[in-house]
């Protein structure tokens, strides 16, 4: 039909074509903004829903959508040589296959932002998992394509199963920490800010920065030092943080049997203020004194436990309440035994 019109219009071939493609083109891009403006209007107004996810899919899908179908048209019209025609096909279902993965990547995307800004815990996990459905929607894409084009990927794919073997040995140990990462960053035992302890391998410390591969911390004594995921996610651990303080700083004070107890743990909480500082206090971070020693020991033994905001604040107000007290000593407030 379309070498009817051209010669009709008495325009060659080849201009008659380009302008039918052109003006197929611009009225798919006229069409195609004209529905991602209605799409993005709606977008506006269901901000903050699920229907939100939808409709930015859309928003995204109309354009892309709307110009293959223009191109498709064009080459029904154009009437190409078989050679051209084939070679055409295979790059419209190229473009077709990319349109519909990014449209799927964007909204798995999209799914994980809405669980980010309804549960900020899932932030951590949310641009790592992005880019891990990008590069599956990237790689099944490419597999089609390459089918497709009648490329046997038989070998390939006995190539990538013989060299996945021998990666995930060579890379056990590293795999093993990713996965442990994902798994604290998905569970959240642990939070930058928190102190821990392991008790099992003699470390303690503040965290920093949960990685993929380590977690790093920061111990009393101001050293960096970094704990493979793996021991992290399968170890004891302690987290003080949880209990409402960032550390506690824990002091003995033995005394003499005849002391009166009242009197002493008046002392010692007068000290341990002095020590942390006048301000007041919540009630679960108030000092606490408690008697440790047996009735049968010829002294009487505290233990004073301070809260402290942070695990580098502890030595400071340990030596500050070791001072106090040996003032206390001094003063006849405290009887050594």
């Amino acid at each position: 039909m379309l070498p009817y019109v051209a010669h009709w219009l008495h325009l060659p071939p080849l201009i008659a074509y380009i302008i039918v493609l052109a003006a197929l083109l611009v009225g798919a891009l006229c069409l195609g903004l004209i529905l991602h403006r209605i799409f993005h209007r709606i977008a506006r107004r269901v901000k903050g829903t699920w229907g939100d996810l939808t409709i930015e899919v859309l928003e995204f899908l109309v354009l892309p959508l709307v110009v293959a179908g223009a191109l498709e048209i064009a080459v029904e019209i154009v009437e190409l040589p078989p050679r051209y025609q084939h070679i055409t096909r295979k790059v419209m279902s190229a473009v077709i296959l990319v349109v519909v993965f990014n449209f799927l990547a964007r909204g798995v995307a999209l799914f994980f932002r809405n669980l980010a800004k309804k549960d900020p815990g899932f932030l951590r996990l949310t641009q790592p998992a992005i880019l891990a459905e990008r590069v599956i929607f990237a790689f099944l894409a490419l597999t089609i394509f390459l089918e497709n084009l009648g490329v046997s990927l038989t070998a390939v794919w006995t190539t990538l199963g013989v060299g996945s073997v021998a990666i995930g040995l060579a890379l056990q140990a590293t795999l093993s920490n990713l996965f442990a990462g994902i798994t604290i960053l998905a569970d959240r035992p642990i939070s930058p800010g928190d102190h821990i302890t392991l008790p099992g391998n003699n470390v303690e410390g503040e965290v920093t920065r949960i990685g993929w591969r380590a977690t790093e911390m920061r111990t009393p004594s101001n050293e960096v030092i970094f704990v493979p995921n793996s021991t992290m996610a399968s170890s004891v651990l302690m987290n003080y943080s949880l209990s409402g303080s960032g550390a506690t700083a824990v002091v003995t004070v033995k005394v003499s049997a005849a002391s009166d107890p009242e009197k002493v743990e008046s002392t010692l909480r007068e000290a341990a203020q002095k020590a942390r500082g006048n301000s007041a206090q919540p009630a679960e971070q108030e000092p606490k004194v408690a008697i440790t020693s047996d009735f049968t020991d010829p002294f009487l033994q505290f233990s004073l436990k301070v809260p402290v905001k942070t695990l580098s604040d502890r030595d400071r107000v340990s030596e500050a309440l070791r001072k106090e007290i040996a003032q206390a000593y001094r003063e006849g407030k405290l009887k050594s035994p």
